[in-house]
């Protein structure tokens, strides 16, 4: 990408500069580059650079790539030592090194302010790994073999460069028996250069000029034996032995396991479970709630909305269902009104996730035209007028009372908690989890103890990706990045897996929840010849059924009262439908309640990314340059 950004910025350069004019630009008319191997694997680089400087100038970047390719095919970085720079009587240059990135160090060089002038540069380094040493067992076909696959100029140069010569000097008595040059932009193939060899000494040339991002690379090879440093093969299989020890990360899953297993283990489990007896009754008076929390560990909005129709049973809420018609009548739609029944200073005795639940839902609530006693006597009237076939009447034309002992009757319509419920949410499902770890069911609470294992192991994964991009950087010997990141991810994966098993009750928590089973089999089997002898009165319907909602079981539950239960529960106006009341039919009414109480009452407001919700989004060696 970078090449391209540097080849994109030359090409309109060029073409904004008139035909024939030099402008500010900058070229190198002459590359002349000696490669000295030395028998202990040094190289010795000297640059001699004749550099045409057009416009106001202050000198030239040379960046020395510190990548290199072992003959094993791993990155390594080049260890290099910048030995001078000077002009070609050997006066020295002001300089300064910076560092790019870490696998790019930049020379910056002070020419002196060569404005429309030449200068030459002569850059010597040394690097100290350059050779790359090759074993007939790892490769057969290149057999035993020293050699340097050098980038002689590198590919980054923001300028043109005429002439390029290259001389590679082996050690006295070494002669070449490979040699190949390759010439153009990274990953050409071309050979369009002269190769020389002559008494260990391999030169190249250029046949033509280079553009900005070609390059040249020289590769010369010769028989082992000539370089001190290359190891012998036993060095070599001891060094490729350690070398798999590099590997280790992909043990971390391993370890995350017994560490994670041996947490779960200790903490994470239930006690022994015991059979579960059917229950008749919510055991511990647990509200529908904490009964629903406690058998999966997640107070979700089932089972805070089942709070709801709690309330209403208990005679602290009023339910109005209306049937609204739009576009003249053509289209209906179904509103849900809840109206206050007691004053807020009674509310003191209830648990606090159902203060908190009651605060919520009354928050924005509005003054009522009328209290609930009148809605459900008017609700009375209209089935009454309506089976004994004379007109309905209306609410108003039974009172004009606006009192709820004593306190202003108000009431709330479910389309406005829309948007502006959620917030309350978390602290109605905190309430539940205190309550049930006040019960002594939980030590911690199972939310929190499943979502810190999740996010530790989230954080391992993405710590490992992280290093194993961060230490590919760096090029460690002693780190496989691969390995890190694959083993680092797959040990998150095993701690989120684990994790999310972690949530722990108590031993009175286990046994409440087996009692609460027991409750649910109840409700869920109620039809069945064995439970339905105890289905002895029509309020039994009304008491059970926001547990069974928070169960889930609440169809099955109403089924069993279908002929005990005639009237609608005196906490409740309905839309006055024909055809009776069923507890069946009901219930179904309240399940969709539940339903739309569940949308609405977890929906929050929505952002855009307009809107301010999104973000923005060959060989060793080489290099490049450019002016300043």
């Amino acid at each position: 990408m970078r090449r391209i950004f540097l080849l994109l910025s030359v090409l309109l350069l060029a073409l904004a500069r008139p035909a024939g004019a030099q402008g500010d630009s900058i070229k190198i008319n002459t590359y002349d580059v000696d490669l000295v191997v030395g028998r202990d694997g040094t190289l010795d680089v000297t640059e001699r650079l004749r550099v045409a400087f057009y416009g106001p100038w202050n000198g030239l970047n040379r960046d020395l790539s510190l990548q290199h390719n072992t003959a094993e095919g791993r990155r390594r970085k080049l260890r290099v030592e910048v030995l001078g720079v000077t002009d070609e009587r050997g006066q020295p240059y002001r300089v300064e090194e910076e560092t790019d990135d870490v696998w790019t160090r930049r020379i910056k060089i002070w020419a002196r302010s060569p404005n429309n002038e030449e200068r030459t540069l002569v850059i010597r380094y040394r690097v100290k790994n350059a050779i790359r040493f090759f074993f007939q067992k790892d490769a057969p076909r290149v057999g035993n073999l020293d050699e340097l696959y050098w980038n002689v100029t590198g590919n980054d140069w923001t300028m043109p460069i005429d002439l390029v010569r290259a001389r590679v000097i082996l050690p006295d008595g070494v002669t070449p028996t490979q040699t190949a040059v390759y010439v153009g932009s990274e990953g050409s193939t071309s050979r369009d250069a002269d190769l020389r060899t002559a008494a260990g000494i391999v030169t190249v040339a250029n046949r033509r000029a280079l553009q900005p991002g070609e390059g040249i690379t020289v590769g010369v090879g010769w028989p082992a034996g000539a370089i001190a440093s290359r190891p012998t093969p036993e060095q070599h299989d001891r060094a490729e032995a350690m070398r798999a020890l590099l590997w280790w990360p992909l043990a971390l899953p391993l370890v995350a396991f017994f560490f994670a297993f041996r947490a779960w283990r200790r903490r994470g489990r239930d006690p022994r479970s015991m059979p579960i007896a059917v229950g008749y009754e919510p055991p511990d008076g647990l509200t529908p709630a904490e009964m629903g929390t406690l058998v999966d560990h997640d107070c979700e909005m089932r089972d805070v909305t089942a709070t709801v129709v709690d309330l209403a049973v208990r005679g602290y809420v009023g339910i109005e269902e209306r049937e609204e018609k739009k576009l003249l009548g053509l289209i209906s739609s179904t509103e849900y009104v809840f109206h206050r029944r007691r004053p807020r200073a009674s509310w003191s005795e209830l648990a606090q996730h159902e203060r908190r639940f009651l605060e919520a839902l009354f928050t924005s609530a509005s003054r009522a035209e009328h209290p609930w006693e009148v809605i459900r006597a008017a609700m009375v009237d209209r089935r009454r007028d309506r089976e004994e076939g004379g007109d309905e009447g209306g609410v108003a034309d039974r009172s004009t009372a606006t009192a709820v002992d004593g306190e202003p009757a108000e009431s709330v319509r479910m389309s406005e908690l829309e948007n502006r419920f959620y917030a309350s949410v978390p602290g109605i499902q905190e309430a539940v989890y205190d309550s049930l770890i006040r019960r002594g069911y939980y030590l911690h609470r199972p939310d929190k103890v499943v979502s810190n294992w999740l996010g530790a192991g989230a954080v391992i994964a993405f710590l490992s990706v992280f290093g194993a991009v961060f230490s590919a950087g760096f090029g460690w010997e002693w780190l496989n990045p691969l390995a890190l990141g694959i083993g680092g991810a797959a040990a998150g994966i095993v701690v989120v897996a684990i994790g999310s098993q972690m949530a722990a009750r108590t031993e009175a928590g286990a046994r409440a929840r087996e009692a609460a089973l027991g409750f649910r089999e109840f409700l869920d089997k109620v039809e069945s010849d064995r439970y339905r002898r105890m289905v002895t009165s029509p309020e039994l319907f009304e008491r059970y059924l926001p547990h069974a909602m928070a169960f889930g079981v609440e169809a099955r539950w109403a089924a069993a009262f279908d002929d005990l239960y005639r009237e609608p529960p005196e906490w409740y106006s309905g839309g006055g439908r024909p055809g009776g009341f069923r507890a069946s039919s009901f219930a179904g009414n309240m399940s969709s309640l539940s339903s739309r109480a569940s949308s609405t009452m977890s929906s929050s407001p929505s952002s855009s990314g307009s809107g301010g919700g999104g973000s923005s989004g060959g060989g060793s060696g080489g290099g490049g340059g450019s002016g300043f």
